[in-house]
């Protein structure tokens, strides 16, 4: 059988490339990439410039200074107080009393320990008491508690007392009559402090810089002593309910707080808040913050310093950690040393290097009211000397005025852009800032919470 010769030709095969193959390695490699970029690259924290408020506690030990007297003992003996420290006295009502042999003191304070010896009628006005404070307690003003102790300590103290005189009233006439035992009133109503610190007569009109200090303060606590010469201090009485806290200002403060008449005072050992009026007073040469105050009396009066906060005016603004401020040596950039060119027209100095120089960029950050500018120089050390590019006058980096200046680092392009703030105000956390150039940053702007993590121009990972 015959058959039909064919001719037959052989083509190879060009292998079909797959795009979708190609797309999803394009990807890998692309993740592979950045996964890696991520996790070799440091990892900064990141926070958010935001607008906000802030109020400055400035602590002080401020001087206490009251209408107060020194009230010494009549006569010599065994001492015996009718009321506790901070108790609330009456003109012409005993205060004390002093026994020469010590036997009468000796069964009146027997009674006076003893609780059971009062009467139905004294425990019950110490049950109202505490059922009225109970009822009216508040969490939120916890200081209080602070007081009514202090107030049911003095009321049990007089009530025992008075129970003790009652009991013994035979043998107290009789000790009296024999002149062995005799009990002394005041001359005036005020509050019993039973310690003296020999700092009693300072006044307004004369204070002066050593009695601030606390080094000095020589507190005898009289509660403790049990026999007394005559002419020693036996209580310290305060006469009036108006008082003053004194305490030195730095010149800044003083030209800060002014035109100040009022300020809500923060007591430290307790919480406890307050207003207060005040004024600024320069005596030589040194600035005093004077407040007066006209409550409280009682709960400090047994305090020659007094440890409390100032909560001064609100400030409002853009609020940053004050961990994400960095301090920035500004230099004082003379006007006839600058140049400009290139293609941005960057404000740059000109940097001797050998017979010739080069051009370095310029940071300008701020400008006073005056036109004078601060910056920093790119690159440049302290030896370095720049040249004036009319004149070719030299002059080096050293030789230049400098200032402190500070700024956070802006990362929102991913690398760190140091940008130059002026605090406005600032606590022990926060700062109100406002920039020196408003493109350089803005509200909810990102920065680095630490500016110590990073440094200029640096690529950062935010977390």
């Amino acid at each position: 059988m015959s058959s039909k010769q064919r001719n037959i030709v052989q083509f190879h095969t060009v292998p079909r490339v797959r795009i979708s193959l190609v797309l999803v390695l394009i990807i890998m490699v692309y993740v592979i990439f950045h996964m890696f970029t991520y996790f070799t690259r440091k990892h900064v924290a990141i926070t958010e410039v935001r607008q906000g408020s802030i109020v400055s506690d400035d602590h002080y030990d401020a001087l206490a200074i009251r209408s107060e007297k020194v009230v010494k003992a009549a006569s010599s003996g065994y001492l015996y107080y009718y009321l506790s420290s901070l108790s609330r006295i009456g003109a012409s009502q005993y205060a004390y009393s002093i026994d020469s042999n010590g036997q009468t003191v000796e069964k009146l304070k027997e009674y006076s320990e003893d609780d059971a010896s009062l009467s139905d009628t004294q425990k019950k006005q110490l049950a109202e008491k505490l059922l009225s404070f109970s009822e009216g307690f508040n969490t939120s003003d916890y200081s209080s508690l602070y007081s009514f102790y202090a107030q049911a300590q003095a009321s049990l103290t007089e009530s025992l007392a008075v129970t003790a005189r009652s009991s013994l009233k035979n043998e107290i006439q009789q000790a009296s009559a024999d002149a062995t035992f005799q009990s002394f009133a005041t001359e005036e109503p005020g509050l019993v402090v039973l310690n003296v610190d020999g700092m009693e007569n300072i006044s307004l009109k004369n204070f002066k810089e050593e009695d601030f200090d606390t080094s000095k303060v020589n507190e005898k606590n009289l509660a403790s002593v049990d026999k007394i010469q005559a002419g020693e201090p036996v209580y310290r009485l305060v006469t009036s309910d108006n008082w003053n806290l004194v305490m030195p200002l730095t010149e800044d403060k003083a030209k800060e707080l002014r035109d100040t008449t009022g300020i809500e005072i923060t007591f430290l050992e307790d919480g406890a808040k307050t207003w207060c009026t005040s004024h600024v007073t320069k005596r030589a040469d040194r600035f005093y913050l004077i407040l007066s105050l006209d409550d409280s009396v009682d709960r400090y009066a047994s305090e020659r310093f007094v440890s409390i906060d100032l909560s001064l005016e609100k400030k409002n603004g853009l609020k940053v950690p004050n961990s994400s401020l960095k301090q920035q040596i500004l230099y004082e950039i003379p006007k006839n040393y600058i140049t400009y060119g290139g293609d941005e027209n960057t404000p740059s100095i000109l940097r001797k290097i050998g017979d010739g120089h080069v051009v370095t960029k310029l940071s300008l950050y701020q400008k006073d009211a005056d036109g004078t500018l601060w910056g920093t120089y790119n690159g440049l050390k302290q030896s370095d000397v720049i040249l004036n590019p009319s004149t070719l006058q030299e002059k080096t980096v050293q030789s230049l005025e400098v200032k402190k200046g500070y700024g956070v680092f802006n990362v929102n392009k991913g690398y760190a852009q140091f940008a130059l703030v002026q605090i406005l105000f600032h606590n022990e956390q926060y700062s109100i800032i406002q920039p020196v150039h408003s493109s350089q940053l803005a509200l909810y702007d990102h920065i680095a919470l630490e500016a110590s993590d990073v440094t200029e121009d640096e690529i950062v990972n935010g977390t």
